[in-house]
């Protein structure tokens, strides 16, 4: 995954090396939206700590 974003109540999220949306979810259907997102970051942090890569998550009403 290359980057997530909550954008007028949908999340996206982005494969690496794509630039087409991979899933478009409705904010409300994610368990826990916030945790989730947190954990992406973390997940994002160290994935980018161990390849060198960049990768981004970001949150946008």
């Amino acid at each position: 995954m290359s980057e997530v974003a909550v954008r007028g109540g949908m999340v996206y999220v982005w494969r690496a090396g794509h630039t087409k949306v991979w899933q478009a979810l409705k904010a409300g259907k994610v368990p826990n939206l916030l945790v989730s997102l947190a954990i992406v970051d973390n997940l994002r942090r160290d994935t980018v700590n161990l390849s060198g890569h960049s990768t981004r998550a970001c949150v946008m009403s």
